[in-house]
């Protein structure tokens, strides 16, 4: 399928690219410190099934068009992708929610990170919104 250099830059690159805070990261980040670890979980689950629509445009620089089975190549590295992700999701949450108990307690940083994911989520949609005005 692919040779073992190929697919050892495709593993760090999906690495890179999932283990980067972006919005899905602080989403499950805010629902395992808001709500706990079930949260968390289902908050890994549902942004890792939002990112499968991004996958295809990460993959097709790893397949190579004339090779024996581009599709079968291009769904195994997609399920790779999408485990990695959830994976590293989960972690993500896991570690919130180990920190909720100590944030909670504290009122101060409770409203700081209220202030910071809102202020965050408001940053990406403006960053949405004004994306196609060149």
């Amino acid at each position: 399928m692919l040779d073992s250099a190929t697919f050892s830059l495709f593993l760090v690159a999906a690495l890179i690219c999932i283990a980067m805070p972006g919005p899905a990261v602080i989403y499950v980040l805010a629902n395992g410190l808001g709500r706990g670890r079930g949260a968390s979980i289902a908050a890994a689950c549902g942004t890792t099934a939002g990112v499968s629509v991004h996958v295809l445009a990460f993959l097709p620089q790893f397949v190579a068009p004339d090779a024996a089975s581009p599709a079968l190549a291009m769904l195994a590295l997609g399920g790779l992708f999408m485990v990695m992700t959830l994976g590293v999701f989960v972690l993500y949450g896991l570690f919130a929610t180990r920190l909720r108990a100590f944030v909670l307690a504290r009122s101060r940083i409770m409203d700081g990170l209220r202030w910071l994911f809102a202020s965050l989520f408001l940053a990406l949609g403006l960053r949405l919104a004004l994306a196609g005005r060149d």
